[in-house]
């Protein structure tokens, strides 16, 4: 108790940690060797994927590489030292879309890339090399590093790109969870799935990121549905046939007005999708939901309303809202 290792507690015969301990354990986060704890989750990926696994931080206005792993029958992709753009990389928005006091406005590669927890590169920007980053927190949840997969355009496709992420996030949570963060709320494993069986007949042969909100029409026999993260709003119709019709925006849900056509709900707005026409009308902001949050289920009742449901999943615990927007575009939450 001298030493300010333990306190007395306000109860009889009972002590607590004190003040030295809190300082010590600032001192363990600031020595915190980031290279370490990626290292070995480093050499895994770059085992199972066959593409090389790099750590990279901030340093200005750069993304620079700081330790990484080569599989042998590959390319060795951008070194130790190697740096890329902040605002235009893969492991740049991995790290701006999380940061928390961001003067400028999210574009939509940036939302994205929140609501995905990773973003992709374009092969043009390191002249033919294509990478997958996912970011790195600390114990204040601040994005600190990202961990990427980067290999050559002609070997490294981008289904690839999404094929790997899975893989690639839970190499960065268990990175995260040593630095004493744990910002992930979207697991691609479901808890206790292991074991389970079912025979599934498949109706379409499209594969989807994230397929969400099937909304069946009898009138046409048309099934819908929506990519949320290669965002899309699908099509299966009478003849089997499966059509694609590309989003701008993440999108959330597709719900059938009165009049037959589908509202479509993006991160921040939403517009009338015309099945007759294939077209999408023009975005209507929705006041109120800030960047972070996307909309996630919802449907008209009989007075017209537009009940939507919304999320921020980058946050731990509820962090929602229930939003009513009536025909006259008033909104109550």
């Amino acid at each position: 108790v001298e030493e300010e290792f333990l306190q007395a507690d306000s109860a009889p015969q009972r002590l607590r940690l004190g003040p030295v301990f809190l300082e010590l354990a600032h001192s363990v986060w600031n020595q915190f060797d980031i290279r370490g704890a990626a290292a070995p989750e480093l050499a895994r990926l770059a085992l199972a994927t066959g593409f090389s696994a790099r750590l990279l931080t901030r340093h200005g206005d750069s993304m620079i590489c700081i330790e990484a792993a080569h599989p042998r029958e590959r390319v060795r992709a951008l070194d130790v030292g190697s740096m890329e753009p902040l605002r235009n990389s893969a492991a740049g928005r991995a790290v701006t879309a999380f940061l928390h006091d961001s003067p400028r406005e999210p574009d939509a590669e940036e939302a994205l890339t929140k609501a995905r927890y990773y973003a992709i590169d374009n092969d043009d920007l390191h002249s033919g090399w294509r990478s997958v980053a996912a970011p790195v927190f600390d114990e204040r949840s601040e994005p600190i590093a990202a961990l990427t997969l980067t290999g050559p355009a002609h070997l490294l496709t981008r289904e690839q790109l999404h094929a790997f992420a899975p893989q690639l996030l839970e190499a960065a949570r268990k990175t995260s969870r040593a630095a004493g963060g744990y910002p992930f709320a979207i697991s691609p494993n479901e808890p206790g799935s292991e074991g389970r069986s079912a025979t599934v007949s498949p109706i379409s042969r499209t594969a989807n990121l994230i397929g969400d909100s099937p909304l069946w029409v009898g009138e046409t026999d048309t099934l819908y549905w929506i990519d949320i993260l290669a965002p899309a709003i699908l099509r299966l119709g009478a003849d089997g046939r499966t059509e694609s019709f590309p989003m701008p925006d993440v999108i959330g849900a597709l719900v059938p007005d009165l009049d037959g056509r589908l509202i479509a709900a993006f991160s921040n707005s939403i517009a009338i999708f015309d099945p007759k026409t294939n077209t999408l009308g023009n975005r209507i902001k929705v006041e109120g939901i800030h960047f972070g949050y996307r909309f996630n289920d919802g449907a008209v009742d009989r007075r017209g309303r537009l009940w939507l449901g919304c999320a921020d999943p980058s946050r731990e615990g509820a962090h929602g809202r229930l939003l009513n927007i009536t025909p006259d575009g008033s909104i109550a939450a």
